[in-house]
């Protein structure tokens, strides 16, 4: 098997994300989940995160085959949580949000996301940032399951039908 490495995309990238992000349209549309619906996320949104140094990719040799955002920066769509709170709150702890997350269609089921979901951990950690937020569609069950195993806690609702979580990397196991 191909070595997998990982590294913060570069504009070289954008195609191969794209892609990555197309698929996982076209099966969160199979899966009648509309999450991605609506032009969300769109190309020039890409383009955005590499620019802001915010996007990072997994590499399966030399294909890019994940992606992920690890937004760096404070979201208003996260203040107004329903049904629950957050462990720590906004003004207490700095936080980054993972956001845009995909495995390529054709690699799916190699746990790629666990490698992925690892590596975040690490570069959050080098940036000071150990309390992560994450939310995804009600009805994106797989992306759910995935974030549940990656010892995410479901903290309440946020606009949308979204489901928010959080996970404080310095907590104990």
């Amino acid at each position: 098997m191909a070595t997998i490495t990982y590294r913060q995309a570069t504009m070289a990238d954008a195609d191969a994300i794209w892609q990555i992000i197309a698929d996982a349209k076209a099966v969160m549309s199979i899966d009648q989940n509309p999450q991605w619906d609506n032009g969300y996320p769109s190309p020039e949104i890409i383009k955005a995160d590499i620019a802001k140094g915010y996007a990072y990719v997994l590499l399966l040799g030399d294909e890019v085959v994940a992606t992920a955002t690890l937004w760096q920066e404070k979201d208003v769509n996260y203040q107004r949580l329903q049904g629950g709170r957050w462990l720590y709150p906004t003004k207490r702890r700095p936080y980054a949000i993972i956001h845009r997350m995909a495995v390529s269609f054709q690699h799916q089921g190699y746990h790629l996301s666990t490698a992925l979901f690892t590596h975040l951990f690490e570069t959050a950690r080098t940036k000071g940032l150990t309390y992560l937020r994450i939310d995804t569609h009600a009805k994106n069950k797989k992306m759910q399951a995935i974030i549940a195993r990656r010892g995410f806690t479901y903290r309440g609702q946020l606009a949308g039908d979204r489901v928010a979580y959080d996970l404080d990397l310095d907590a104990p196991e």
